[in-house]
């Protein structure tokens, strides 16, 4: 692969990865699955195919031994040290956020467990999420 994608680690192709933009800040949604690969060391990596492209964009997210981004031309590659991840991944925790220096405002990469969706529709419902309970809305 070229761009931001290199050939460090093991790859998942993910389907169910998600990734939302804001304010300087990348955050990253994980089903179970996901979440025991990344802290097996493997890169997630999820495509997008846009009308007319000869490629796909592609956003991945794996382990390193700190947390790093980067911008290709048409992907977005970003790293979390493996021993946070594991420590995340074991734990009660549903979050795990960090900060990375860019030489202007701070990029946030924030990584989230995917709780089940109970009031969606079927196609954004993931067998894969992490439990909830039935009071709750998606979001």
């Amino acid at each position: 692969m070229s761009g931001a994608f290199g050939a460090d680690a093991q790859i998942y192709k993910s389907d169910s990865m998600k990734l939302r933009f804001r304010k300087n800040s990348l955050r990253f949604r994980l089903n179970q699955v996901e979440v025991t690969r990344l802290a097996s060391g493997e890169k997630l990596i999820e495509e997008i195919w846009f009308p007319g492209a000869d490629r796909p964009f592609r956003y991945s997210l794996g382990v390193r031994d700190a947390a790093a981004a980067e911008l290709g031309s048409s992907d977005i590659a970003a790293w979390l040290s493996r021993a946070d991840v594991i420590a995340w991944a074991r734990s009660g925790e549903m979050e795990l956020h960090r900060s990375i220096a860019t030489g202007h405002d701070p990029l946030k990469l924030m990584v989230e467990k995917d709780l089940v969706c109970v009031d969606g529709p079927d196609e954004e419902r993931d067998p894969d999420a992490f439990p909830r309970s039935a009071a709750a809305i998606c979001k």
